[in-house]
């Protein structure tokens, strides 16, 4: 399965010790999904420097580290100008459900599957 991840998600990675950071476990599921190659991530060119400048923020002391954590995450890159259309066009058409709320297994563990597209919003 190919997914791109929002920033907010992959965040989320990165802040699951905070008290304060709800639905870790989704966001976490699909990071495992990635090591077991279950999961084929891409990523927008900007993806990378907005995860940082928000570490940087939120996580001064440990932002470096994340970087490099993050860095070693295996991403392919998307810069297909069509990809952000289609983006505009899912977000417009397809409702938001939240993983308590997906009603299948895989849904609430990963993430939607091809035949049942929404986006995750966390």
């Amino acid at each position: 399965m190919i997914l791109v991840v929002d920033a907010s998600v992959a965040l989320k990675w990165f802040f699951q010790n905070r008290d304060d950071e709800k639905d870790c476990e989704p966001a976490l599921s699909i990071l495992s999904a990635v090591d077991e190659g279950r999961i084929q991530l891409q990523r927008p060119p900007h993806f990378i420097a907005e995860m940082a400048a928000v570490l940087a923020r939120k996580k001064p002391d440990e932002c470096e580290d994340d970087l490099f954590d993050l860095l070693n995450v295996e991403f392919q890159i998307t810069q297909q100008p069509e990809i952000y259309s289609t983006a505009i066009d899912l977000a417009t058409r397809l409702p938001c459900i939240r993983p308590t709320q997906a009603s299948s297994p895989l849904m609430k563990s990963t993430i939607v599957n091809r035949k049942k597209m929404a986006r995750y919003c966390f």
